[in-house]
């Protein structure tokens, strides 16, 4: 019997799937409640670690607009792990790929 989805089909079928959101045109205000594991994970990414929050916002002023309020990252910290690769994208498009 054949298998439907090997692992090479279903890494395929997530990297289609990825690809067709980074590419859809609906539109999201990302500095809302997706921003906190967003920036977060951008951090990480530039050394700042994921519960150091005097350090997070003196880096995240840089990359929001002024009046921006960030909120310390309430997750435990696997989930800023599972979803590092979302530090790698632009905030916009990271908003659609969330």
């Amino acid at each position: 019997m054949k298998r439907i989805l090997t692992p090479f089909g279903f890494i395929g079928l997530g990297l289609l799937i990825f690809v067709f959101y980074m590419l859809a045109p609906f539109q999201l205000n990302p500095f809302r409640d997706f921003s906190v594991v967003y920036l977060t994970n951008k951090a990480f990414l530039y050394g700042i670690p994921i519960y150091s929050y005097p350090q997070q916002v003196e880096f995240i002023k840089a990359l929001t607009p002024p009046g921006f309020e960030f909120h310390p990252f309430p997750y435990p910290p696997w989930f800023s792990l599972i979803t590092l690769f979302l530090g790698f994208l632009e905030i916009a498009i990271a908003a659609k790929v969330w």
